[in-house]
């Protein structure tokens, strides 16, 4: 039994012994294997949502939401597969996954401007949640790239290319009263698709014949604008009866989610 258990840690020591002698053979140009998998994570920049939330004609202020609210950054994950066509200069198919959100928030609207309603509340002021956005996007790209070799280890990559993106978008607007347990949430759940356009530059790093660290830049054109497919539902409801006259409903509206922005992702590339 010992015996053979040795057997098998030799082996496996061997095994490990090989691939790090795989990876780590001493460097060489970049473009001296045809076909490279790459890796990254980090963090991609989004402009921003745009939307419209309109009271009833009950209430005197008609518009309550109409800017643009800012996503910011949110996390990223790519996987690239390319191979050389010359030298210098390879295409690759790539796909990833991004998700941004932006948190709700609390508008005031005393009960003097509900000037018409059939249900005397007693209540002093109503409240109600800017909606909260959330959308996740997978792209599906397409990249040209040259590589500008360095001295010793390093290269410089320029790119450029298409993306066709996938979306998946999710609004939450409530409306609460402090002075009862009565609320109602709606949702709006929309799967959008667009094309866009990118550009950009990095550098490779060799640490081995087939292993290099990679960092990149990008910049993305890209935006949301077709929701026709939205469907809107009650996400939770507690007024009973009295839902029509204590809180009307709002139309909500989306019309343009801007994914322009900058994205930096580091990882890992293998060549074979």
């Amino acid at each position: 039994m010992r015996k053979e258990n040795s057997h098998k840690a030799k082996t496996g020591l061997a095994r490990a012994a090989w691939i790090l002698i795989f990876c780590c053979l001493p460097a060489s140009d970049l473009s001296a294997q045809k076909l490279w998998v790459r890796v990254t994570v980090g963090a991609a920049q989004a402009a921003g949502i745009t939307e419209t939330l309109e009271a009833p004609p009950e209430y005197q202020s008609s518009v309550l939401l109409g800017d643009q609210r800012a996503f910011g950054w949110g996390e990223a994950l790519t996987m690239e597969v390319g191979i050389f066509l010359m030298p210098n200069f390879s295409l690759s198919l790539a796909s990833g996954y991004s998700h941004y959100k932006v948190e709700g928030e609390q508008g005031h609207f005393p009960t003097s401007e509900y000037v018409d309603s059939e249900f005397e509340t007693g209540l002093e002021d109503f409240y109600m949640v800017v909606p909260s956005a959330e959308v996740e996007i997978m792209p599906f790209m397409l990249n040209a790239r040259y590589q500008i070799p360095l001295q010793g280890r390093f290269s410089a990559n320029l790119l450029a290319g298409v993306a066709y993106y996938v979306g998946s978008f999710k609004s939450l607007t409530e409306w609460k009263s402090d002075f009862f347990i009565l609320d109602r949430a709606i949702q709006a759940l929309c799967d959008p698709t667009t094309l866009g356009f990118h550009f950009g530059g990095g550098f490779d790093v060799r640490l081995g014949k087939h292993l290099a660290f990679t960092t990149e830049a990008l910049y993305r054109i890209a935006k949301f604008d077709n929701f026709t497919d939205c469907q809107a539902q009650d996400a939770h409801f507690n007024l009973g009866d009295q839902n029509e006259y204590l809180f009307p409903e709002f139309a909500y509206t989306i019309h343009e989610i801007d994914l322009t922005g900058i994205s930096l992702q580091a990882g890992i590339k293998l060549l074979f």
